[in-house]
């Protein structure tokens, strides 16, 4: 409960202070939907939202939990005797050598992202990403990869007017085709 007070408060100062650091961005002077202070203020508001919450759950539990009545002492000699009745066992990891294989991918998106350009090399990523982690229907697989570029390709290039790595030589035409 006291962890949770203390993670709570630090939450609550911790959103403020970048809720006020948010608003003094500086403004842009071209013509844009969305400015640089958008994500950080819905961020920081839903971080200040959950930290309110938490702590609001945590007041309202510390006033209807009965104070402890076994001595700490007690305790420890109660939960010796449990850990001793119960033998813990440790989760075996499913697929230890997925996350070495996804750490490989996200190195190969790093490097060619910016030689291949955007499209194809995420269309690659999150195709080869959903295979290790275990998707294995194609036309999942296809749809989910392309339809996922394509909404980034739109959030970026249109609604942020951001650009995007675009390739170079052959993969810089291509790019050109769709933004």
């Amino acid at each position: 409960m006291r962890s949770n007070l203390v993670i709570s408060i630090i939450g609550i100062a911790f959103s403020a202070f970048f809720l006020y650091q948010s608003t003094i961005l500086p403004i842009p002077q071209r013509n844009i939907i969305i400015g640089p202070e958008f994500w950080p203020i819905i961020l920081t508001v839903a971080m200040l939202i959950v930290s309110v919450s938490l702590l609001i759950k945590t007041l309202l539990s510390a006033k209807k939990e009965p104070a402890a009545e076994s001595s700490v002492e007690e305790t420890a000699l109660l939960n010796e005797e449990v850990a001793k009745e119960v033998e813990i066992d440790e989760p075996e990891i499913a697929y230890p050598n997925r996350m070495w294989m996804i750490i490989l991918a996200v190195a190969l998106y790093i490097a060619l992202v910016g030689l291949v350009g955007f499209i194809i090399t995420t269309v690659v990523f999150l195709f080869a990403a959903s295979w290790i982690l275990g998707l294995k229907k194609w036309i999942s697989l296809t749809l989910t990869s392309v339809l996922s570029t394509a909404g980034l390709v739109l959030i970026f290039t249109f609604f942020l007017t951001l650009p995007l790595p675009r390739g170079v030589g052959i993969f810089r035409e291509l790019s050109f085709l769709f933004y």
